[in-house]
């Protein structure tokens, strides 16, 4: 809807443009729900605008409350998919969400940053604008009127794509805003180095987020073209496929069976892409204290990659 617009000029990053309560939602019991439209910026600089959820107890508190900056795992790379639209969120993209209203924390998490527009893909896996909007997105919330947050506290935490995303914001973050004191930062089956992941698995069981990586990367870094990604039969598919979301596995299955079920992409690591694969691996150091998670059975990020 029309919240999601961004306005014709953006301004500063961290600046939150609008702001609105959500009644809408199967809201957890305890808990109040706003979305939040807030400018930040793309990872090459360039001005962005993103949405982000935000929860926080219901029951009034003594003082500043301490934040848990949350990156949700792969949803899809539209921004239908994304976390902000979903009627019951919290099972899956928020499972912390009761011990972080026991411990009467605010919640933040992001949509990642989009070219404002319903059919734009947000930077999926592209580490220095996850970062970014996760940044941004708790600036953003310290100016709503109805909350007062903690800016000594805030913790960083992952799932898989928000893990990688969690890992940037932990060396991003004192470079890009130093004014978010990251106390910790975790990162739970986080995205490392996909370009051995893939080679890890069978290419049917990660397809669709090779497919959305490919075409998220096309869209943001002008040297990786999709047509050295996808044989020439998949390039009818992967449009449709960049709108699918990962809540809804059947439109997947039908653009697979084509292809007898193992899509048709060239070496997702080598050329412009692989390249580009490799400036996204999250190996810069890191202050906070760090927790990294994996578990061992995990058959989408390789545990031998994280170790």
């Amino acid at each position: 809807d029309s919240f999601y617009d961004p306005p014709s000029e953006i301004p500063r990053p961290g600046t939150l443009l609008r702001s609105e309560p959500l009644s809408d939602r199967q809201i957890p019991e305890g808990w109040r729900l706003w979305r939040i439209l807030y400018a930040t910026t793309f990872g090459d600089g360039r001005p962005a605008t993103a949405v982000a959820t935000v929860l926080a107890p219901a029951k009034p508190a003594p003082g500043a409350r301490p934040v848990l900056m949350l990156f949700h795992g792969t949803t899809g790379i539209a921004q239908s998919c994304m976390p902000s639209l979903l009627t019951h969120q919290y099972s899956s993209v928020v499972p912390v969400w009761r011990d972080t209203l026991d411990a009467s924390w605010v919640i933040v998490t992001t949509d990642y940053s989009t070219a404002g527009r319903a059919d734009s893909p947000h930077e999926y896996l592209i580490g220095e604008g996850e970062a970014r909007a996760g940044l941004d997105s708790v600036r953003a919330a310290r100016q709503m009127k109805e909350l007062t947050l903690d800016r000594e506290r805030t913790v960083v935490w992952g799932y898989s794509q928000g893990g990688h995303a969690a890992l940037w914001t932990g060396s991003v973050g004192p470079r890009y805003a130093p004014d978010v004191k990251l106390m910790g930062v975790v990162a739970l089956a986080p995205v490392t180095d996909e370009r051995k992941s893939m080679k890890l698995f069978n290419p049917t069981d990660v397809a669709q987020d090779n497919w959305w990586l490919a075409f998220a990367y096309s869209s943001f870094y002008p040297d990786v073209k999709l047509e050295e990604s996808f044989d020439s039969r998949a390039l009818d598919s992967v449009r449709p496929m960049s709108k699918f979301c990962a809540i809804d596995p059947a439109p997947f299955a039908e653009e697979f069976a084509k292809f007898g079920g193992a899509p048709p992409l060239a070496d997702l690591t080598k050329g412009a892409l692989g390249k580009r694969m490799e400036e996204n691996i999250p190996t810069a150091a890191i202050a906070s204290p760090l927790l990294v998670v994996q578990g061992l059975s995990d058959d989408i990020i390789g545990p031998s990659v994280t170790d």
